[in-house]
């Protein structure tokens, strides 16, 4: 985790840099929340909940790829075109064209 309380100097340089009452609450609110391990704990916590979405989501798309890739190798369409219109590799679409030659 990269935040705010792990980067001292960004919060000084705002004190500094700007002497805006509505800034400087911000630079106070943020500073307090640097040092406070619950909203750190959550930060982390919603943190780890993006990467398995991220995850989930890239999962998803991955796997429909290889569907409209073995959709297109039943349909005999050439491996080259199969590479342009999924962005697989030629190798993903060969090993799947030996896995369904398993089956």
């Amino acid at each position: 985790m990269e935040f705010m309380g792990n980067k001292p100097d960004t919060i000084s340089n705002l004190k500094e840099k700007y002497k805006d009452g509505d800034i400087m609450a911000f630079a106070k609110k943020a500073e307090d929340l640097s040092k406070d391990t619950r909203f750190i704990n959550y930060y982390n916590i919603e943190e780890m909940h993006e990467a398995e979405k991220q995850d989930f989501y890239n999962t998803g798309k991955q796997e429909e790829k290889l569907t409209i890739a073995k959709n297109m190798l039943k349909l005999d369409i050439d491996i080259d075109k199969i590479v342009k219109a999924t962005g697989l590799s030629e190798e993903e679409i060969n090993n799947l064209k030996d896995t369904s030659k398993e089956k």
